[in-house]
């Protein structure tokens, strides 16, 4: 993204930029989010009811003006401007770059999981292998504070390993510390 706009001055890139991120994760995210939160407060399915103390009237109505407030962006960037609201506005992108981009981008990162996932399952089937991600946080312990021995864990980092394994060498009967050697990968 930043590549795509050297062509800009400073302030235009970052106006673009911004844009884009208000767009795609603020606006869409944002409405997923809401939309998501009503279908586990409507759901009987998950019961959220009983697992949330929270006021329900207030909840549904939290995320429902949550969406509208979101859903607005994702509706009103596609209008484009009209009158003095025009005229003083100067962009050196057309109106609709910064939602069509962020939608394009969207569509690619879905086009990428679907096709990464249609890949591992034909390699699954071919060749008996399967993609296995591996995440081993590391903790320290927070400063110590006056009077206490030790403080609190804090996760400092995280490996993540990523390799095709044998299907077989993932059967539940195996002892966890054979499976999750880093050797293996």
């Amino acid at each position: 993204m930043i590549v795509a706009t050297i062509h800009l001055s400073p302030t235009a890139a970052y106006g673009v930029l911004v844009d884009l991120y208000s767009y795609a994760i603020i606006a869409i995210f944002g409405f997923a989010i809401a939309i998501g939160m009503l279908k586990l407060r409507f759901s009987s399915r998950e019961r959220w009811r009983q697992k949330s103390s929270f006021s329900p009237f207030l909840s549904i109505l939290s995320a429902t003006i949550f969406a509208v407030g979101s859903g607005y962006p994702i509706i009103a960037s596609w209008i484009p401007p009209k009158g003095l609201f025009a005229s003083l506005i100067k962009t050196p992108v057309p109106w609709y770059t910064p939602p069509t981009v962020a939608w394009s981008i969207l569509g690619f990162g879905m086009l990428w999981y679907l096709g990464f996932n249609l890949y591992a399952a034909r390699r699954a089937r071919k060749e008996g292998v399967e993609f296995q991600v591996q995440k081993v946080p590391n903790f320290d312990r927070e400063p110590m504070k006056d009077g206490e021995s030790l403080g609190a864990p804090i996760q400092v980092h995280e490996t993540v390993f990523m390799a095709w394994v044998a299907q077989e060498y993932n059967q539940p009967h195996m002892e966890m510390d054979q499976r999750s050697s880093r050797a293996s990968f």
